[in-house]
């Protein structure tokens, strides 16, 4: 909006999960982290990080190529009259739909579901 006095049309490029180093790099940046926290930090977060780290594993399988995102990129970049908003991935497309019928505490409670976070005592 604030760019249309100019003509300028504005697109979101919206991915979900990205086949990237990212997934590796974090699981291996939570394991440096928990090695050097202390035992009361270790007993307060311990198992909501094992339980990232293993969602995480399963999200990477789900990612989306590099390559795939790139082609919408060049798509919305090159139409003649482009979206206002360009979804990439099957997850970016559920949580759109998600949005539109479920509260943000709904989707909080639907994420810490997926994570098998622990429940808080």
């Amino acid at each position: 909006m604030e760019l249309q006095p100019w003509g300028i049309h504005v697109a979101l490029v919206e991915p979900g999960g990205v086949a990237t180093p990212l997934w590796e790099r974090g699981r291996t940046q939570a394991d440096a982290m928990m090695s050097v926290v202390g035992s009361q930090t270790e007993a307060l977060y311990g198992e909501a990080i094992q339980r990232m780290r293993e969602a995480s594993v399963t999200f990477e399988k789900r990612t989306t190529s590099p390559d795939a995102v790139a082609k919408v990129i060049a798509r919305a970049l090159t139409a003649k009259q482009p979206q206002t908003r360009y979804l990439v991935g099957m997850d970016a497309r559920a949580q759109a739909v998600l949005k539109t019928v479920a509260t943000d505490r709904m989707l909080d409670r639907l994420v810490a579901w997926q994570l098998k976070l622990p429940k808080k005592a």
